[in-house]
């Protein structure tokens, strides 16, 4: 590991730490999977065996990337505690703070929260080139009249902004993938940098200094700021 993206991982202890009295205050961390991991980063055995179960290397990378750098803000050195999973298969630590992580577009984001359940989605925009065959399935029928609206230059943006904020509200209230997609409209139009929804949670597109990426997050009414934490290896 170099001294600079070592560095970086001691900042973002040092970040989540300062935060440790202002609740209000979220942490987004993003990470290229072909970075180093945060320093001394351990996975337990049984969460060796999983990340081996993956096929691809960017796959169990992702899977590792997300495990430590949870571990590596929630818990102190040498410490190995488990996680635990709720009913949704959402895993948590009990006692710790809040956090979900997503992976895609060759990136691990992981959303760390002290007042309430979060939820993060990350995408590659490459993987929207057919959108139009999913909107039946996906959009609520405001959704769908505000993509189609954005014409066909800006339609694959405009549904993976859609299709981001939906996975960030979903993991956040640990439902996963509803069965009804299209019941859940999370108000496209709204330029407001939060969307308030009826569950209580406010939905933001976030911007990554990443080229071809969307992300959403979903945070609880307590959080009024989020801080964006991106390692770049440039």
């Amino acid at each position: 590991m170099t001294g600079s993206i070592g560095q970086w991982y001691l900042q973002l202890r040092s970040r989540w730490q300062a935060l440790q009295a202002r609740p209000e205050i979220a942490l987004l961390a993003v990470v290229p999977i072909e970075a180093p991991g945060p320093p001394e980063g351990q996975l337990l055995p049984e969460e060796q065996d999983r990340r081996d179960r993956y096929r691809f290397d960017r796959d169990r990378n992702a899977y590792a990337h997300g495990r430590l750098l949870v571990r590596w803000l929630l818990m102190g050195d040498g410490e190995t505690r488990s996680f635990s999973v709720g009913e949704n298969g959402k895993p948590f630590l009990p006692g710790s703070a809040e956090f979900n992580i997503s992976h895609g577009a060759g990136l691990v984001a992981v959303l760390f929260s002290r007042a309430g359940a979060v939820g993060v989605d990350v995408e590659a925009l490459a993987k929207m080139k057919r959108h139009e065959n999913l909107h039946d399935m996906v959009c609520h029928p405001n959704e769908r009249q505000w993509i189609e609206e954005q014409g066909a230059d800006k339609g694959r943006e405009a549904f993976l902004k859609c299709w981001t904020r939906k996975e960030a509200l979903l993991k956040a209230t640990g439902q996963g993938i509803l069965n009804d997609l299209p019941s859940l409209n999370t108000c496209l139009d709204d330029d407001m940098p939060d969307t308030h929804l009826a569950s209580g949670h406010r939905l933001r597109d976030m911007a990554l200094p990443f080229d071809g990426v969307g992300c959403a997050i979903a945070i609880p009414e307590g959080v009024r700021d989020v801080e964006l934490a991106c390692l770049d290896l440039d």
